[in-house]
């Protein structure tokens, strides 16, 4: 099943032979940046959580203890792809950039030409002309890939374009769709929630420190807390660094998260 993202992304990228789900080598600047998400967002996170794994208790087929990771940390992912795309749109361009960042040459670009509001004006120029016929580039065939019967009809909307899209994409696909891991709260009543919530709110607070999930100093293998975890990447292994004044105190929010929530669920909680 395609997701609706997927098919919009698609809709201001390319189409047909140029297509980002078929072969080619047009799309570098995309991978680029993907390599840069990756190394500055994506990675350390998933150290992160494989590191939860291996050394704190976390067990990613345990329905409760996803739902804990989204409660501590999903806001925290976001804040941090939100600064990389603050830092992207504000970072100096070389060369035909002439050291303008990308939102200097949007605002100038702006400026001069005016803004253009159109309904189609996030649909990439190549998705116009296979669906539409408009303007089609240069390097096309002079024949039209579709007849007058076809071009005569009345132009279709956003929403049949995107229909278009799965329609043509549909032979790329070649898995069924990824599962959505269950991540169920495991609290039966809004008052052992709301109990949770207020216990964590005074864990951010007081950062204590529990045993029993590896946190504790006493707990650290050869008394050190390591800070790094070797991940595969492609078909290389890379350290990716895990600073302890940043990771640190996340693996001890997990532990008394962890911890909360099960003496809540246990009826222990003082």
């Amino acid at each position: 099943m395609w997701g609706r993202s997927v098919v919009y992304a698609l809709s201001f990228l390319t189409t047909g032979s140029n297509s980002c789900l078929s072969s080619g080598t047009r799309n570098t600047k995309i991978e680029r940046r993907w390599g840069d998400i990756g190394t500055q967002v994506a990675r350390p996170w998933k150290a992160f959580y494989y590191r939860l794994e291996d050394l704190h208790g976390l067990d990613p087929n345990v329905p409760a203890h996803l739902w804990v990771l989204h409660q501590l940390f999903l806001e925290e992912m976001q804040d941090d792809m939100d600064a990389f795309v603050h830092n992207w749109n504000h970072h100096p361009v070389s060369r035909s950039g002439h050291n303008m960042s990308p939102l200097d040459r949007r605002l100038l670009s702006e400026r001069e030409q005016g803004v253009y509001l159109d309904e189609f004006q996030d649909v990439h120029p190549d998705v116009l002309a296979e669906y539409l016929n408009v303007n089609p580039p240069k390097s096309r065939s002079h024949t039209s890939r579709r007849t007058e019967k076809e071009a005569s009809k009345e132009v279709p909307d956003i929403q049949e374009i995107e229909a278009m899209i799965k329609e043509q994409q549909a032979v790329n696909l070649r898995h069924d769709a990824i599962p959505v891991a269950d991540h169920r709260c495991p609290f039966q009543t809004e008052e052992d929630l709301d109990l949770w919530r207020s216990v964590l709110s005074r864990l951010r607070e007081e950062k204590p420190v529990v045993t029993g999930l590896g946190v504790a100093p006493e707990e650290w293998e050869g008394g050190v807390y390591p800070d790094y975890r070797t991940l595969k990447v492609g078909k290389k292994y890379v350290d990716i660094p895990l600073p302890m004044d940043v990771w640190y105190p996340r693996s001890a929010l997990w532990a008394s998260g962890i911890k909360a929530m099960e003496q809540i669920l246990n009826k222990d909680y003082l």
